[in-house]
């Protein structure tokens, strides 16, 4: 398919940057999905970055979100950005930002376009430069790679084998939105707990209601018995992470 140009949008309104475990920080920031949904009314939400460092300072930013120039001084403090890792289907707008300010190395998983507005009908607005599938080799050690292959949107994770346990980074399937926090606002919050979104350790509602997976590829995942995740949405899961999943994933349909 052919990809066509388009601005990069502007950086949205973020938190700091955290470390949850050695080397791995989160940032929380935040995206408008008003033309999406909503037209008419300004609607935002949540989301997170996840950063891998690793190597010689060298930095694996998870579900990109664009910083402003502050955030950006704050990341290159970290380390120098060699790839970017692309989990969800849909997301990635950002992505672009990324690749043409660092040169980084993209990664997505195999068969999801970048379509935008969710529709796979336009132009791809991109293309990555790598495409991962089960067990893919990562730039960085100790790392796995899982990918729900069924269903309309591909959708993936990855699992790293830490001292602290396996920690499972995550881009819609799993997340964790136990109340509605500063980047989602009053509209937002009643549209998103209508939707079935704020509720804690949830399967992504409109990934799993659009995309259809195969329920037994997301039970699977849980022989893992992944310790911690770090949901594209929601807060950091700690400590025994797949047992707190369990009922909700059980319970799909």
């Amino acid at each position: 398919m052919t990809k066509h140009r388009r601005d990069h949008p502007a950086a949205f309104p973020h938190g700091e940057i955290k470390e949850v475990f050695k080397d791995i920080f989160v940032v929380k920031g935040s995206v408008c999905f008003c033309a999406i949904f909503m037209p008419l009314i300004n609607m935002t939400m949540s989301r997170n970055m996840t950063i891998i460092r690793y190597g010689d300072n060298e930095l694996c930013l998870v579900n990109s979100i664009r910083l402003t120039d502050k955030g950006l001084e704050e990341l290159d403090k970290l380390g120098k950005v060699k790839h970017i890792i692309r989990l969800a289907g849909y997301h990635g707008i950002d992505d672009p930002f990324y690749k043409e300010r660092y040169g980084a190395t993209v990664w997505t998983p195999a068969n999801a376009p970048y379509f935008e507005d969710f529709n796979e009908t336009n132009k791809p607005y991109f293309d990555a430069d790598e495409c991962f599938t089960k067990d893919s080799k990562l730039p960085f050690d100790n790392a796995h790679t899982l990918v729900i292959e069924s269903g309309t949107i591909r959708e993936a994770f990855i699992i790293l084998d830490r001292a602290e346990g396996k920690v499972m980074v995550t881009g819609d399937a799993f997340q964790h939105i136990s109340k509605g926090d500063e980047y989602t606002g009053f509209f937002s919050n009643i549209i998103l707990e209508w939707m079935g979104f704020i509720k804690p350790y949830n399967i992504g509602p409109f990934w799993y209601a659009y995309s259809k997976p195969d329920k037994k590829e997301i039970v699977d995942l849980l022989n893992w018995k992944f310790d911690h995740v770090l949901p594209c949405h929601g807060e950091p899961v700690v400590c025994d992470a797949w047992k707190k999943y369990q009922p909700a994933i059980t319970a799909l349909k």
